[in-house]
């Protein structure tokens, strides 16, 4: 395989899922001597430089090093300092910040076993745990959590861009995505991926990522324990912060919903001097807070007077319409995603742009672009089915909202309306009166089915982790909600799912992400939303066999094919095996042999899901047959095999995408 189809299937696999834009790529990747590390918006992602030793790290956190430390001497050079021990490397110090002491053990074990140089640990919570056992190289330092965060102060205040931070119950991570949408219109932007929000990535994101190639850094902020948005926002010290809403939401930590807000409002109170909150004002208890900073209001409903508000909100199919009220006019804007509850998170966005002084049309075009994934707030025509997923965070309020989209969708004659719903989770002592609210809120609905579904464990701690699903099955049928059924267990839900499903049926997924609903979705529907998930790879870990790299997903309990070695690339002939470690391979990644010499493709037994780009420019390929197990081939998977001009399709295609094959190929 020579250099330049190499680094072909490099730059595709690891920079780009938007084919409109890879050509761009590829010629500023080429164009530039190896790899530039810059992101599309045109902010460097270099990060800063780390210039630090066993003795310079001790000094900074006012401890000397034990006498007894024979691990490292002063001089030891540190190549990073490490929040987590899931980020950390060779040659790097760890922060132990994990306040849950049950973790300590495996987390100490696994830093040796990556070459931790010293850990750093707070005698409060360490001296619970009993990993204290074990000779590991642990420095203890007193007041060590803000100590911690202290280290991080001198990067965050370097750092002269914009920073904004997002918190909230509900809605942060929409509202984060609408809100980079619109500010890289105009600022080289940062923003933290997935819901990675919690006090460690906010210290690892200031460390690598607040540098001057990015403008903007926006960070979202999660809660769930008293003091999580407290610590964060330490480290973050947003100069915009956006407070989405307070919910009775993780009330077995908080316990009550005036502890969920004094946590949430410590985004405003740990502001930069001058900076500005931008606040729902549809929220009394955010209406009525005693603010001593600036502050722009956005709402709805309420009758106080706010800067922004959305009015005229209409759902137009899967396009959200609204009319921004502020300044003494009003601004239509759209945006292509369902529930008109996201005109919430659509006026924090409006708002900062407006604070960030970026045109209005840039504004509107930043809203207009941003679109649903995954199974966050994501509605799919896939084979026939619409299906509307998000299934991620939960509590009442969203549930209730999205079991009210689905009553509003068009349905093809034949079709039905059903909602595979969970209830809210971690709830603690109130779990029986909310959930008992939500039934009776839910009874109310007019879709065809409801389906109650949740663990097969009835443990109380389960019932807390994942939601109450028998509780609420109990309240729809109490409540005269008769179509309703109750499935536990994730292989109850694939069979039931398999069986009742049928086309021209509207399918909402809404439930936690611990029930692994985007398992369950792929493996009904050979989709593949639960490839990249953490919850779909915890606990493991990938392996080589004869040349190929997969993991074994959770849950499926089917393999995952994620790479192959130089020899496959430029074999003429490559046989996918039917299984991969014991397990049925489930999916192919995408740009798996991308560029590579392949003349014929034998893809096996078990195959279902060929990745975006599979066997893209693969310009020697002749012949391939799909077998009856593929259910779903994405974009570009054959596209640019000048030589491949006939395809046998098998009987389980549920759905080929757009320019699956391109050029044109017959397709038998």
């Amino acid at each position: 395989m020579n250099a330049v189809k190499k680094k072909l299937r490099t730059i595709y696999k690891r920079n780009i899922d938007i084919d409109e834009t890879f050509t761009d790529v590829v010629k500023r990747k080429l164009s530039t001597n190896g790899y530039v590390k810059q992101k599309l918006t045109g902010g460097s992602s270099t990060q800063n430089k780390v210039d630090e030793t066993v003795g310079s790290l001790c000094s900074k956190l006012g401890v000397d090093i034990p006498k007894e430390f024979k691990w490292a001497d002063a001089n030891t050079p540190v190549n990073r300092v490490c929040y987590a021990v899931s980020l950390l490397k060779e040659g790097e110090a760890l922060f132990l910040s994990n306040r849950r002491t049950e973790f300590y053990p495996s987390i100490l074990k696994s830093a040796i076993a990556k070459g931790v140089v010293v850990i750093f640990a707070d005698p409060e919570y360490f001296a619970k745990s009993e990993a204290d056992a074990e000779p590991y190289p642990i420095i203890f330092v007193k007041d060590g959590m803000q100590k911690f965060r202290d280290y991080y102060a001198p990067y965050r205040k370097a750092y002269k861009g914009t920073v904004i931070g997002i918190t909230g119950s509900v809605g942060k991570t929409t509202t984060k995505g609408y809100v980079s949408a619109v500010v890289r219109q105009k600022y080289p932007t940062f923003t933290n991926s997935f819901n990675y929000n919690s006090s460690h990535n906010v210290a690892e994101n200031i460390l690598n990522k607040a540098t001057p190639g990015y403008k903007a850094f926006i960070q979202e902020i999660g809660g769930g324990s008293i003091n999580a948005v407290k610590n964060s926002s330490e480290i973050l010290k947003p100069d915009i912060a956006i407070v989405t809403n307070v919910k009775p939401h993780h009330l077995n930590n908080y316990k009550t919903i005036e502890n969920v807000f004094d946590d949430k409002i410590y985004l405003v109170r740990n502001m930069t001097p001058g900076g500005t909150a931008v606040v729902n004002f549809d929220d009394n208890r955010l209406a009525e807070y005693s603010y001593e900073c600036n502050v722009v209001s956005f709402g709805i409903e309420t009758e106080r007077d706010v800067d922004y508000r959305a009015v005229n909100i209409e759902q137009i199919g899967n396009i959200l319409k609204m009319d921004v009220v502020h300044e003494g006019k009003a601004t239509t804007v759209e945006s292509t995603i369902t529930g008109k509850h996201n005109a919430y998170n659509i006026l924090a966005a409006f708002a900062v742009g407006k604070i960030m002084h970026i045109k209005e049309e840039d504004i509107i075009e930043g809203i207009r672009e941003y679109s649903a994934s995954g199974t966050r707030q994501n509605v799919v025509q896939y084979g026939g089915n619409a299906l509307f997923m998000d299934c991620y965070n939960v509590c009442n309020e969203t549930i209730i909202k999205s079991v009210e989209i689905l009553e509003e969708m068009e349905v093809p004659e034949g079709g039905r309306r059903i909602a595979i719903v969970g209830g809210e989770n971690k709830l603690g002592d109130m779990r029986v009166e909310k959930t008992e609210e939500l039934g009776m809120e839910l009874a109310k609905s007019k879709v065809d089915r409801i389906v109650c579904f949740g663990s097969d464990n009835m443990e109380e701690s389960a019932l807390n982790r994942f939601g109450d699903a028998p509780k609420l099955y109990e309240t729809l049928i109490a409540n005269g909600f008769e179509n309703t059924d109750l499935v536990l267990g994730f292989d109850n839900l694939v069979e039931y799912m398999e069986k009742e499903i049928e086309p021209n049926d509207a399918v909402l997924f809404k439930c936690i992400v611990y029930l692994n609903m985007a398992a369950a979705i792929d493996k009904v529907f050979g989709t593949g939303y639960c490839l990249g998930q953490k919850e779909s790879r915890r606990g493991r870990k990938s392996k080589t066999i004869d040349g190929f790299t997969g993991i074994v997903l959770k849950d499926m309990n089917e393999a995952y094919i994620t790479d192959v070695s130089d020899k496959l690339l430029t074999s003429k002939f490559v046989k996918i095996p039917d299984e991969f470690d014991g397990y049925p391979i489930f999916a192919l990644k995408k740009g798996l042999f991308a560029y590579s010499d392949v003349e014929k493709v034998d893809l096996g037994s078990s195959v279902q899901h060929i990745g975006i780009g599979a066997f893209r420019g693969c310009k020697k390929l002749q012949e391939v047959i799909i077998p009856d197990s593929v259910k779903y081939i994405r974009s570009g998977a054959f596209k640019e095999c000048k030589k491949l001009k006939s395809v046998k399709l098998g009987t389980g295609i549920v759905q080929v995408d757009k320019e699956a094959f391109e050029p044109w190929t017959e397709i038998r």
